[in-house]
């Protein structure tokens, strides 16, 4: 609408100008002016048809301008609707490219998550897996320690509280003195340990479990005391139930009569490990004849280290 006033404007200030007319003070004045007034009035009425001819060609050529006009402003404008409609599809392409970025970012994102949970939980798992380990290794050393200490303490014990070096039966009732070694004992020792295990297996008849030379050991007070003896009982330093008692031979004595028992026996006791631990040795009075008051109570027999 702007663009036709200008135009508009245009054509008639080109009109006007073509037709000037002198002032009225100067036609009045002399001849001059008079004749300059025809002369312009001549060029008036010759050059008016021009100038009107003029006029209605430059109107004639306002709708084509203004068609022209148009049509620039319809190109404009389809190249600025063409322009936004590229922008819109850049903007829509790059929204694209954005949301593929950030679902990769997000997906590497996560990936990078799961990972780090991932090697932080190996780590954990190794971390207890190492610790268990270790804990089991020191409960092992432990127990082994523990063992080897409790074997260490046995076997000092067996050296202060083992067999002595001999052990002497008295002579009495027309049978001859007995003298066993610390091998003879510990014979016999190592004798009831295989008896024991045989009870405890289970395979035992009764018939067999009463002809065992291995019997339990009551450790009685005497029926009859005997001057000297060191106790009301046979080991007065033993306490506790669970006594075994096996016979003490010497290999003469096995070879002479395998069934003849003698006079002593060989106290032992169970410890935690399910084996008859050396406890002492006892014997008879042999001077007490079968069948006495006091023939079966059995007097400790102290050993001596030579």
């Amino acid at each position: 609408m702007r663009f036709n006033i200008l135009i508009t404007s245009f054509l008639l200030f080109a009109l006007a100008s073509g037709l000037v007319v002198p002032p009225k003070s100067r036609r009045g004045t002399d001849l001059y002016t008079r004749q300059l007034l025809v002369q312009d009035a001549n060029e008036v009425d010759v050059r008016s048809p021009s100038l009107f001819s003029l006029a209605g060609s430059l109107l004639k050529s306002v709708p084509k301008v203004l068609g022209a006009a148009k049509n620039v402003v319809k190109g404009v404008a389809k190249g600025a609707k063409s322009v936004g409609k590229a922008a819109k599809g850049v903007a829509s392409k790059a929204k694209g490219v954005a949301s593929k970025a950030g679902g990769a970012v997000s997906k590497a994102g996560k990936n990078v998550a799961s990972k780090a949970k991932g090697a932080a939980s190996k780590t954990k798992g190794a971390v207890s897996k190492a610790g268990k380990s270790v804990a089991t290794k020191a409960k092992g050393a432990a127990t082994k320690a523990k063992g080897a200490a409790s074997k260490a303490k046995e076997k000092v014990n067996d050296k202060v509280n083992g067999p002595k070096a001999k052990y002497n039966v008295p002579a009495g009732g027309g049978k001859p003195a007995q003298s066993y070694s610390r091998k003879d004992v510990k014979k016999a020792v190592g004798d009831a340990n295989a008896e024991h295990q045989r009870h405890k297996s289970g395979t035992m008849s009764n018939r067999q479990k009463k002809n065992s030379p291995l019997k339990d050991f009551g450790n009685n007070n005497h029926h009859v005391p005997k001057k000297g003896s060191p106790g009301p009982n046979s080991l007065p330093k033993v306490k506790g139930p669970g006594l075994k008692e096996y016979p003490l031979r010497r290999p003469s004595q096995i070879a002479a009569n395998p069934k003849e028992k003698g006079p002593a026996r060989v106290i032992m006791k169970e410890n935690k490990a399910g084996q008859l631990k050396f406890k002492g040795v006892v014997a008879h009075d042999q001077g007490r004849a079968h069948g006495t008051p006091g023939a079966n109570d059995h007097f400790q027999i102290k050993g001596s280290r030579k």
